[in-house]
């Protein structure tokens, strides 16, 4: 029982995160603000619900943080900061099972990143995989083309998010090695927050005057996607490869699409349940390619290999 430590509590980790953000999509469409202002509200407000917890334990852990290190953080803050933009104006744009499917795929992006970036080998029923899931997001945003210009550049900027999305995964993989979870939280939070600030300045952005149901929406979207669903993925990437969580996020697009059912009584096109199987399908075949890597010591953090 004690050797299944290392990998079942991340992987638990990682369930309750999915189930999180799967929250994330509906609290966006419910907001009445711009989505550039949205996607700053989310991350400035987590940042300022651990600001107490960082003042009274946190500080002291960055005291010897080496300037790469804090550099990473830094740089993944700008990577969730991009995706948050972008995928959160998506959602304005078109379908929610379309945004959060497309969105999905950044475990794809972060496979063909360690293949193409970093060189490291991924096997032939990878790739095979990553076709799959490419030719099932052109069958999304295909299903979408008879919806106008503007739904297909949601499709667009969903994509954008996933690969943003993958950056932001795979360094921040890098920097929880070296930082605890709450200081790494923390500045990724306030440096995605700052990027995002800057950004609502220079579009001249409605930062206030929304209506009073709006900010429940934004503080709830703060609490429960943000503060335990990222930070939930974060704790993991100590333990877990950044593309294994990109593989468990498939489970949000079932849950989003659900609860957008419920909620706003979106039924997809039947064309985007094809394209939407087929992205699902190739990540899932991911999952079962790669699962053999997947393991980490008890102590260090360390991968090892082994197959269940």
């Amino acid at each position: 029982m004690r050797e299944s430590t290392p990998w079942a509590r991340p992987y638990l980790g990682v369930i309750l995160g999915v189930s999180a953000v799967s929250f994330a999509a509906i609290f966006i469409r419910l907001c009445q603000a711009p989505p550039l202002a949205v996607a700053f509200y989310r991350m400035a407000l987590a940042a300022l619900v651990l600001l107490p917890l960082m003042v009274r334990r946190g500080w002291s852990q960055l005291a010897n943080l080496r300037k790469a290190a804090l550099a990473r953080a830094v740089l993944a803050g700008l990577f969730l900061g991009i995706h948050m933009g972008v995928w959160v104006t998506s959602l304005y744009l078109t379908s929610v099972a379309s945004s959060v499917i497309l969105v999905s795929t950044q475990s794809i992006f972060a496979v063909l990143l360690s293949h193409f970036g970093i060189k490291e080998k991924v096997s032939r029923g990878v790739l095979l995989a990553v076709f799959i899931a490419l030719i099932g997001s052109v069958l999304i945003g295909g299903s979408d083309l008879r919806l106008g210009r503007e739904t297909l550049a949601g499709d667009g900027l969903a994509l954008a998010g996933a690969f943003m999305a993958a950056l932001y995964m795979v360094t921040g993989r890098r920097v929880r090695q070296d930082l605890p979870l709450l200081p790494y939280v923390f500045l990724v939070y306030t440096s995605s927050a700052v990027f995002l600030g800057i950004c609502c300045l220079a579009f001249r952005v409605r930062m206030a005057g929304y209506p009073g149901q709006t900010y429940l929406w934004l503080v709830l979207l703060a609490l429960v996607p943000t503060l335990m669903g990222h930070t939930l993925f974060n704790w993991a990437l100590k333990y877990l490869r950044a593309y294994v969580i990109g593989v468990s996020l498939l489970g949000e697009p079932i849950g989003a699409s659900v609860l957008a059912y419920f909620v706003f009584g979106e039924v997809p096109a039947p064309l985007k349940f094809v394209g939407g199987a087929m992205v699902l399908g190739s990540i899932y075949l991911l999952a079962r390619k790669e699962r053999g890597l997947v393991g980490v010591a008890a102590h260090g953090g360390v991968e090892i290999a082994g197959r269940r």
